[in-house]
């Protein structure tokens, strides 16, 4: 099934309006015509059984037959705060995380952060999103926070059942060992590429937040974020 997007300010009325690369894709690549049946997500939950009512050059407008709420969507909230990363490989963590279903992405810095969250690079990680989203046919496009100090984002441990943290020198505890009984809302932290300090660890101990281990082996850190985040909704029934 083909998944398109629109916000859902273009949808009123049971009426959809789709504009821009959306309506290139639609009308261009894929070559819908007027009588066409399209599926559409808002990004919110939504998605939308469409027949489309009219082509012109710049849009594409399309009556709603019916309509479906949280397809395919993990209950389990799960909310990755994953440290800033250089180059393309926190495009592939980006990505894959929104094709597994995490809940909300937290861009972080840590003492050992080099990357930096700007407003081109915030568009850039939204339209990785919107893509991912709708190859993987979710219907929620995650939320995409601002950056947030790493001391911040320990303060919010709390509201959440459950909060994680990555650490590559943890022995005692590997991350299929924990119980996620009765776990609805977790916050996972993971590293950049020269892991966390030992003060931020301690730290992170101070406010019980729970570190795990993935192994032997130590993994670069999108491939932690993606390893983590499968392991979790796993454990949590949700993939």
């Amino acid at each position: 099934m083909e998944l398109y997007y629109t916000p859902k300010t273009n949808i009123e009325n049971n009426i959809i309006k789709i504009t821009g690369e959306e309506f290139h894709h639609i009308k261009n690549v894929m070559r819908h015509k007027v009588g066409d049946i399209i599926y559409i997500t808002d990004g919110e939950g939504n998605e939308y059984k469409a027949e489309i009512e009219k082509i012109t050059k710049t849009l594409i407008q399309a009556k709603v037959l019916n309509s479906s709420l949280g397809l395919r969507e993990p209950k389990a909230k799960v909310t990755l705060a994953q440290c800033l990363i250089k180059g393309n490989r926190m495009d592939i963590a980006i990505e894959k995380a929104t094709e597994l279903g995490t809940y909300a992405i937290l861009p972080v810095v840590s003492s050992r952060t080099i990357a930096r969250l700007t407003e081109n690079k915030k568009k850039h990680f939204r339209n990785i999103m919107i893509s991912a989203m709708k190859s993987s046919t979710r219907t929620y496009l995650p939320k995409l926070y601002d950056e947030i100090a790493y001391q911040e984002l320990l303060t919010t441990a709390d509201n959440y059942d459950l909060a994680l943290l990555g650490w590559e020198a943890e022995t005692k505890l590997h991350l299929t060992e924990i119980n996620f009984n009765n776990i609805n809302t977790v916050l996972l932290i993971i590293g950049p590429e020269g892991g966390f300090t030992d003060d931020e660890i301690a730290l992170a101990n101070s406010k019980n937040i729970t570190l795990f281990s993935l192994g032997p082996r130590r993994l670069r850190a999108e491939t932690a974020a993606i390893s983590a985040l499968s392991i979790i909704l796993a454990k949590m029934n949700e993939i």
